[in-house]
């Protein structure tokens, strides 16, 4: 659930108040980047879709309802967001030469080991687009709980309170979440 300082803020920003939001904007402004760069590699891209998340959460935030966290609402934004991003950059990515430059220029190509082989870079580059395929297949609702558990590492009670759902709704998410995208990497892996 939304918390009090978030939820002055969210009605201070629907009253038209700029500076409340703009406060919103800096409390969150790291995590919508992280869920962005776990969609996109080019940096600009990923700069590009969070001022667009923003913008979007600004022009709408009177529709926010507060069932949910901030956050969560939030999330839902910006994954969108850079899932057409993505699917724009990406219309055809059978072929890696784009992936490996977009790898190249966002620095995540270095947490390859420098040693391995060309093999084995294309082989980890391709697993990581299966992936981040099967990521983006998720339904929203296993895609948001998926997300905060395994790239934001919170805890099933934490995940309870930003989707305001209960812990065995938050469970069973992810656990669907997981097979989900274990069976889509294993077909593609055949």
């Amino acid at each position: 659930m939304t918390n009090k300082s978030d939820f002055q803020l969210i009605e201070r920003a629907c009253d038209g108040e700029t500076a409340a939001f703009e406060m919103l904007y800096l409390k969150y402004k790291f995590r919508v980047k992280n869920v962005v760069a776990r969609i996109l590699y080019n940096q600009n891209d990923i700069e590009d879709i969070v001022q667009v998340t923003f913008m979007k959460a600004f022009k709408e935030i009177k529709s926010f309802r507060r069932e949910s966290s901030f956050f969560t609402w939030l999330f839902i934004i910006a994954s969108n967001s850079a899932k057409v991003q993505y699917k724009k950059r990406h219309k055809d990515d059978e072929c890696l030469h784009g992936t490996v430059e977009s790898y190249e220029s966002s620095g995540e190509i270095g947490s390859i080991n420098s040693e391995n082989n060309p093999e084995e870079i294309f082989i980890a580059l391709q697993l990581h687009i299966e992936l981040n395929r099967a990521f983006m297949a998720l339904p929203e609702a296993l895609r948001v709980v998926f997300f905060l558990r395994e790239i934001e590492c919170l805890s099933y009670e934490e995940i309870s309170r930003e989707v305001a759902c209960p812990i065995g709704t938050v469970r069973s998410r992810i656990h669907r979440a997981r097979e989900d995208v274990w069976r889509a990497v294993g077909k593609g892996r055949r």
